[in-house]
């Protein structure tokens, strides 16, 4: 896989298999790994024939990329990319401005919006990444 990998992986005891536990740690491990670092992917290698394991990686939102085979065995190979909810951080932003302005700039409110968004994920540094790197 390309550089920088970042690979989700667990295991759980069989005492505690197929109560959702497994999902919400990974659920919760995804989230903290998009909000509070810069990571833009996250990979998971699950064999093939674990079901349970496939079903969790699947619930938790990755994409099957293929097939890969490591020491003979064959795995599934998942990738989850940094949703970044443009449309809904810019439909906040315009409603909000438009309530405190009472409406009187319709046009002005989207101008600003695009402003306070572009400033937002610049300083975040998810804009500018976003469009210079492509993976």
């Amino acid at each position: 896989m390309p550089e920088p990998n970042r690979e989700v992986g667990y295991a759980i005891s069989k005492y505690y298999r197929n109560k959702g536990y497994t999902t919400q740690a990974v659920q919760g491990l995804i989230k903290y790994m998009f909000e509070k670092t810069n990571i833009k992917v996250l990979n998971a290698i699950v064999l093939s024939h674990n079901v349970s394991s496939n079903r969790v990686i699947q619930k938790c939102g990755f994409r099957y990329m293929n097939n890969i085979e490591i020491e003979n065995r064959e795995f599934y190979y998942y990738k989850l990319r940094r949703r970044i909810t443009y449309s809904i951080y810019f439909l906040v932003v315009s409603i909000t401005l438009a309530k405190q302005y009472n409406q009187q700039l319709l046009y002005g409110n989207v101008i600003w919006s695009i402003i306070v968004l572009m400033y937002t994920f610049k300083k975040r540094k998810y804009f500018m990444n976003r469009y210079n790197k492509k993976g």
